[in-house]
């Protein structure tokens, strides 16, 4: 049935190659199968479904695994074992600049990592703001590397009292949407950062080695005011200890692993409580 809507495929052994693709995927619980007539059926899982775009945002996980096994950062695994024995960064490696200035070369690659920033984006801030009340009664909120301004424009939807400036490198805020509420400022975080009550940064510190994100939270801090200034940051969290029984550490450590092969000394933040 999947290989009579392809119109373009030519191949007759689409329906075998494809149905062992599916195989594999329900062996890992992302699909379901039945045999019904000696032949094998596929649906969607629970675990699929987060693959699938949502109906009320039309977000989901599938372009932030595209970007994921995108062979620009798959490329970059093979060069671990070099990057260990000789030092440096297995993509700066691989491709000769790093994983920023590397996205302002390739605008295609750089459409597939948006639409990932997007995605993750949507669907952690969906869930911040529906358990997160530390967003209440501001006035000002700077995202710092807020990209497209996808986190302002969610919170500010939610608060729209709040004024927010969302700060981002040049190349970056030109491409970014108007949203109600929501100014776009470009700079350079290392150099400074835009005034506001609040300073927010999601996915951001993890990218940085330890010396620059001091630089970093010393210009936030002289951005904010010196009384009931703040800063919200939002970050994976690695226990000191592996834990495979919980699925929400292995992901992060995969996200570690990867965030290794991709950015100079970038790290998922050690939680050095007893709590995973």
């Amino acid at each position: 049935q999947i290989v009579c809507q392809m119109p373009t495929c030519k191949n007759p052994d689409a329906a075998n190659m494809l149905d062992r693709m599916l195989y594999v995927l329900a062996s890992y619980s992302l699909l379901t199968c039945s045999i019904q007539q000696n032949e094998r059926h596929y649906g969607l899982s629970a675990v699929g479904k987060f693959f699938v775009r949502d109906e009320e945002d039309g977000a989901s996980w599938g372009p932030v695994l595209a970007l994921l096994q995108h062979k620009v950062l798959i490329n970059s695994l093979f060069g671990l074992k070099d990057a260990i024995l000789e030092g440096g960064v297995p993509f700066d490696r691989m491709h000769g600049v790093n994983l920023f200035e590397y996205l302002e070369m390739d605008p295609e690659f750089s459409i597939v990592f948006n639409k990932a920033m997007i995605n993750h984006t949507t669907l952690v801030m969906k869930n911040i703001l529906e358990h997160y009340k530390g967003f209440e009664d501001l006035e000002t909120l700077v995202d710092v590397g807020g990209g497209l301004g996808i986190n302002l424009n969610m919170i500010t939807s939610k608060y729209p009292t709040i004024k927010g400036t969302n700060f981002d490198l040049p190349h970056v805020v030109q491409h970014a949407p108007s949203y109600k509420g929501v100014v776009h400022v470009g700079g350079d975080m290392f150099e400074s950062v835009p005034e506001g009550d609040v300073i927010f940064m999601k996915s951001i510190l993890h990218d940085w080695s330890d010396s620059l994100c001091v630089m970093l939270l010393k210009n936030c801090y002289k951005a904010v005011p010196a009384e009931n200034g703040k800063a919200i940051v939002v970050e994976p969290l690695l226990p000191v200890k592996p834990d495979h029984a919980h699925a929400s550490v292995i992901s992060v450590s995969q996200s570690d692993l990867t965030m290794l092969a991709q950015l100079m000394e970038a790290k998922s933040v050690p939680n050095t409580s007893s709590r995973p």
